[in-house]
C-alpha cells in the first residue's frame, strides 16, 4: 500500500473520530485531516491518529501561519545566541 494511500485512509478516520468538525471553531465543511507534529519533523508519526485533528480551510491556514512564525521567531533567537 502506498504512503499516499495510507495518508488518505489516516485523513478519513481523524475526521471520522472528530465528528467531521473542525476541533478549533466547529465548522462542518472544508475539512482536512491536520498533523499537529508535522510529518517532516516526525515521520514516524505521520499514520498515527494521535498526531491528528480536523480542521476547517481557514483554521488549518491559522494553524500554519502560526506555526511559521514560530519557527521563525525561534531560528532568529538562536541564531542570536550563536553570534552572541
Amino acid at each position: 500500500m502506498s504512503l499516499k494511500f495510507k495518508l488518505y485512509k489516516w485523513s478519513k478516520k481523524v475526521r471520522k473520530r472528530d465528528a467531521h468538525r473542525c476541533t478549533e471553531c466547529g465548522a462542518t465543511e472544508n475539512l482536512s485531516a491536520h498533523h499537529i507534529v508535522p510529518r517532516n519533523e516526525r515521520p514516524d508519526l505521520a499514520l498515527s491518529l494521535r498526531n491528528g485533528k480536523t480542521l476547517c480551510h481557514g483554521c488549518h491556514e491559522a494553524t500554519h501561519r502560526r506555526y511559521d512564525l514560530y519557527r521563525t521567531l525561534w531560528a532568529l533567537e538562536n541564531s542570536a545566541k550563536l553570534t552572541a
